[in-house]
């Protein structure tokens, strides 16, 4: 069944490029969507443990990508719609390889399904620039991986906001997370380690919401609470998640222009009990936003500059000088 994104990407294609260039540009997509499928399921043979990392993670990916995009979808030319697209496809697809730096390591799984004409190759390093950034460390061995990605390039004659693409395909990915990616016989079996068990549960009890026009992205959690459930580690191993989730929408639209309406990060955390009742008296409900207020402090840590240029003073004009 065709997404709406990939509808989306059909009519701009047309429309930007003609009929026939159009039609042939999107054979391009959906030729390479086809046999995806199979490779990715190499990943699951590979890592039993992890959760999904499928094609259907991938239309994930593209939904929240949709839903992130809203009607800003239509500041991106044809060609940029296009580059993001093939890049969720295939930004997971290096783990058939390694999953150490699988960002870096697409071309066996895009060569065997693209081809290597050489006329392909613009395509393949602009997608290769976007998933790059997606997970790993950036040139300076920080987290920080979208500094290093060009802000304009071009393809096929048309100017590509790269670092945006990038920028998008990352919190998109950080997004996708619900029940599809979660296995439910492994999880109930106790099949898999106690560290992976985590990540599954997790996916089972977490609903993303994304609200482009209010500017947010709300999270609906489930926790159980029984004996025997370990609700404490649940609850712990959730809060590093939602921290790691709002850190990203942070770090996104600091260098996304698209995603910088989304200013604030919705949580609302329910409980269950042993016979599936609601425990409301535990229920949570915060905002993580990035509103600070009007006063003399800042929000980051100048203590250490402070005290580095008081101390160069201290050297230069001594103690009883009259500096």
């Amino acid at each position: 069944m065709q997404l709406v994104i990939e509808k989306k990407l059909e009519e701009k294609l047309a429309s930007e490029l003609g009929e026939d260039r159009g039609r042939e540009r999107y054979a391009h997509y959906t030729i390479a969507k086809e046999p995806l499928q199979d490779a990715l399921d190499e990943i699951k043979k590979k890592y039993p443990e992890f959760t999904g990392h499928d094609i259907g993670h991938v239309n994930g990916v593209l939904e929240k990508a949709y839903l992130l995009l809203g009607k800003s979808i239509d500041l991106l030319n044809c060609e940029e719609l296009y580059l993001l697209m093939m890049a969720i496809l295939f930004h997971d697809s290096g783990m058939i390889v390694s999953r150490t730096d699988h960002q870096n390591k697409i071309d066996f799984v895009f060569d065997t399904i693209r081809g290597i004409d050489a006329r392909i190759r613009p395509e393949k390093k602009l997608v290769k620039r976007i998933i790059r950034a997606h997970s790993g460390t950036g040139l300076d061995g920080t987290s920080d991986t979208l500094k290093d990605v060009e802000v304009l390039s071009s393809f096929e004659g048309k100017g590509i906001k790269l670092r945006e693409l990038s920028a998008i395909l990352r919190f998109a990915d950080e997004l996708e997370e619900d029940a599809r990616r979660a296995s439910n016989f492994a999880v109930a079996n106790k099949s898999i380690s106690a560290d992976s068990i985590k990540y599954h549960e997790y996916s089972r009890g977490i609903k993303v919401h994304i609200d482009d026009i209010a500017g947010r992205i709300a999270l609906d959690y489930n926790i159980s609470v029984y004996p025997g459930a370990d609700a404490e580690s649940a609850i712990t191993f959730l809060f590093e998640r939602i921290a790691k989730l709002d850190n990203e929408r942070r770090y996104a639209k600091y260098y996304s222009n698209i995603l910088s309406p989304f200013k604030e990060t919705q949580v609302c955390v329910d409980f269950w009990g042993e016979h599936n009742e609601e425990l409301e008296q535990f229920s949570e409900k915060f905002v993580l936003d990035d509103k600070v207020l009007p006063s003399n402090a800042c929000g980051n840590d100048l203590t250490a500059i402070k005290d580095a240029i008081i101390a160069k003073i201290k050297i230069y004009c001594p103690p009883n000088s009259k500096c």
